[in-house]
C-alpha cells in the first residue's frame, strides 16, 4: 500500500475512533483558535466557505447565527466525525458535509470565498499538496485560515510552507494555543 494512503487511513481510523468524544476532548482548544484567527483577520461571513478537515463541525457551530448568511461546505476523511457533525446540523439548508480527501476536492476551481483548515495540515502526508488544492478551489481574493501543531513544525518552517504555497498574511504564535495560526490570502504580483 502507498505510504501516503496508509498515513491518511491511519488518520481516518483515529478520528473515527474518537469521533464521539472529540468535542469534549478538543472543543475548548479549537474554540480558542477560532477566536484568535477571527480576531487576526477580517473574516467575511458571506458567500461560500470551505471548512477543509471540518471534523465534528465545531467551526460551523462557533459561527452560530452568522453562518446563516453563508453556504458552508465541510469536508473530512472520517465518516465518524462527519456523523457527529450531521447530528448538529440536521435541517440546516446552508451546511453541506462531504466525506472526502482534501487533497482531491470535488469542487471546481475558484469556487470559495473563504477557507479554513483548523488542525488538519499536520495530519497529511504532503501539506504542500493540500495547500495547492486549497489554492485551486478558492477565489483569488479569498481569505484562508490555516493552523499547524507547534510540536510538528517550527514557526519558520510553517511560514515557509505557507509562503511556498503562494499565500501571504500573518502568522500568530500565541502561547495560549498549541498551534500556529495563519490568516491571509493568495499572493498577488
Amino acid at each position: 500500500m502507498n505510504i501516503q494512503l496508509a498515513q491518511k487511513r491511519d488518520v481516518q481510523n483515529f478520528y473515527n475512533k474518537i469521533a464521539r468524544s472529540y468535542d469534549e476532548l478538543y472543543g475548548e482548544e479549537q474554540r480558542k483558535k477560532f477566536r484568535l484567527a477571527l480576531n487576526l483577520g477580517v473574516f467575511r461571513f458571506n458567500g461560500k466557505i470551505l471548512d477543509a478537515g471540518c471534523g465534528t463541525g465545531l467551526f460551523e457551530a462557533f459561527l452560530g447565527k452568522e453562518s446563516k448568511e453563508c453556504l458552508i461546505f465541510g469536508v473530512d476523511i472520517s465518516r465518524g466525525v462527519l456523523d457527529e457533525a450531521k447530528k448538529k446540523f440536521s435541517g440546516k439548508p446552508n451546511i453541506f458535509l462531504i466525506c472526502g480527501d482534501i487533497d482531491y476536492l470535488p469542487f471546481p476551481s475558484s469556487l470559495f470565498d473563504s477557507c479554513v483548515l483548523f488542525t488538519v495540515l499536520q495530519n497529511l502526508p504532503k501539506p504542500e499538496k493540500t495547500l495547492d488544492e486549497i489554492r485551486r478551489v478558492v477565489k483569488k481574493d479569498a481569505l484562508v485560515v490555516a493552523t499547524y501543531l507547534k510540536v510538528k513544525i517550527s514557526l519558520d518552517k510553517f511560514r515557509s510552507l505557507i509562503g511556498k504555497a503562494g499565500f501571504k498574511g500573518d502568522v500568530l504564535d500565541d502561547p495560549a494555543v498549541n498551534e500556529y495560526i495563519f490568516v491571509g490570502r493568495i499572493k498577488t504580483s
